[in-house]
């Protein structure tokens, strides 16, 4: 017998879903007032996770900008009512408030079967509303391959890297990540393409 859905609460805003995260285990966005409960993560999702958070690190020590882990909601609506959570992304402004960011330069998302539709569908619809951003960046966790947009005068050009030799440079903020590193001793979910 299937369990039972959990039924969420009806939240107002960014703030009082913050408060009702505080303490709560497990992942969660919010849009439109609706709590939408995220799906656990692979090996292979967290080992490139970290590859990607330990790469950007030390390149943007000293400078205005830093990188976030995958806890730090990212507000993607001025009204508010929606917060998603990348898995990783770069600031290089000032935010107002501790628990969320509203000025994301960059944001990086890993697929996954689960989550994969709604990263290329409504989260990136959200995403490139926010003025600030620069670069929206896809990582497979399937085999070596990372898909980038990046802001140019009259919309999004599209870049697709593969292979271990493939370099992503990313300026703003002027770093470059090797796909060897964010790959680096990652148990690759699927099959590696053919050359």
């Amino acid at each position: 017998m299937a369990q039972p859905q959990p039924i969420y609460p009806e939240i107002r805003d960014i703030h009082e879903f913050r408060d009702w995260l505080h303490g709560r285990e497990g992942r969660f966005e919010f849009v439109d007032g609706r709590i939408v409960p995220m799906a656990g993560a692979s090996r292979a999702h967290n080992d490139i996770q970290v590859n990607l958070i330990l790469a950007i690190g030390p390149q943007l020590r000293g400078g205005p900008c830093r990188v976030n882990g995958p806890d730090l909601l990212v507000r993607t609506a001025a009204s508010g009512r929606r917060g998603r959570l990348p898995d990783a992304s770069i600031t290089c402004e000032p935010e107002i408030d501790p628990y969320f960011v509203s000025r994301p330069v960059a944001l990086f998302e890993i697929l996954s079967p689960e989550t994969e539709a709604r990263d290329r569908g409504e989260k990136w619809q959200e995403y490139q509303s926010l003025p600030s951003l620069q670069h929206y960046v896809l990582i497979a966790q399937d085999h070596v391959r990372v898909e980038h947009y990046r802001r140019i005068a009259n919309g999004w050009h599209y870049q697709e890297l593969c292979g271990r030799d493939a370099v992503l440079q990313l300026d703003p903020p002027g770093i470059e990540l090797r796909l060897a590193d964010l790959y680096e001793a990652v148990s690759l979910v699927g099959p590696e393409p053919s050359p």
